[in-house]
């Protein structure tokens, strides 16, 4: 299995592993830490797996009005992180505790869930929906927004960068917010999630943002139907209208699990859920 591995490497440095990545062919030396399920297809070209876990990426901080999640920080640590937890209402401890059992959870994590193109997680459709940032370590550095990253790929399909860590303005004020979701089992991949965060109430929606993942090609915000709440009672023909706008904007996958078609009418169904869930949690407004 895998003959073509030649060597195991634990890097002292982020930099010692950058350089080591791009000695030889692209994808020839990989960066992992261990979640051998999500990037098998890189290994299988590779001949150096660099061990990337004793570098010190595993930290979830704050400082100042920023939330930092280091690139090797497990899922599980995310479901356990109090910090995390005190930030809108858990949702993305919550987001993180779907997938699989603790075991699974502890060996994935970020970076290898990223560099592998691994984009069905509904943890990150919450990243993506507050607008969380991607910190990436190659032959440059890079910073930008998680959803871009996720469109255009991490590690340019060969693993030839090191996710550094993934950061968020923690929101302030009285955001209230939702994950809903549509699986076969609670324990399973989703078929597909919403995730809504909103200020207002039922009379005025003063602000909302609204990302839709797992059933999608990649994560994304959906800033027309957004435009078009924003400002808006938030009355069953309002919701009705956007979620038939959502349903219209995505480009859901046809797969074994489900049809585009039924994709595009739980799109509607759970962003109508979502914004409900939100307004029961009363009014969100300052």
């Amino acid at each position: 299995m895998l003959e073509n591995i030649r060597d195991y490497i634990f890097p002292k440095t982020i930099e010692a592993a950058v350089r080591r990545m791009y000695q030889g062919a692209p994808g020839s030396s990989i960066p992992f830490t261990g979640s051998i399920d999500l990037v098998y297809p890189l290994m299988t070209q590779a001949e150096t797996l660099l061990d990337i876990s004793r570098l010190g990426l595993d930290q979830i901080t704050q400082k100042g009005h920023k939330i930092h999640i280091g690139g090797t920080v497990s899922f599980q640590q995310i479901k356990e992180s109090s910090l995390l937890q005190d930030c809108l209402e858990g949702m993305i401890p919550k987001a993180a505790s779907i997938y699989a059992s603790r075991g699974q959870r502890n060996i994935t994590n970020l970076h290898d869930t990223l560099i592998s193109g691994t984009n069905y997680f509904d943890l990150l459709t919450v990243l993506v929906v507050l607008e969380s940032k991607i910190h990436l370590h190659g032959k440059t550095r890079r910073i930008l927004f998680l959803e871009k990253a996720l469109k255009n790929g991490v590690g340019h399909g060969v693993g030839d960068e090191i996710v550094r860590e993934l950061s968020f303005i923690k929101p302030r004020g009285r955001w209230k917010s939702s994950l809903q979701r549509v699986a076969v089992l609670d324990s399973d991949l989703s078929i597909l999630s919403v995730a809504v965060m909103l200020k207002g109430n039922r009379k005025n929606c003063s602000e909302i943002r609204i990302a839709i993942g797992s059933g999608i090609t990649h994560p994304s915000r959906f800033p027309d139907v957004e435009k078009y709440l924003a400002g808006k009672p938030l009355k069953t023909a309002v919701l009705k209208e956007a979620g038939s706008l959502v349903s219209q904007a995505i480009e859901p996958l046809d797969d074994l699990r489900a049809s585009d078609e039924y994709r595009r009418e739980m799109a509607a169904v759970l962003l109508e859920k979502a914004v409900e869930d939100c307004l029961k949690k009363g009014d969100s407004t300052r």
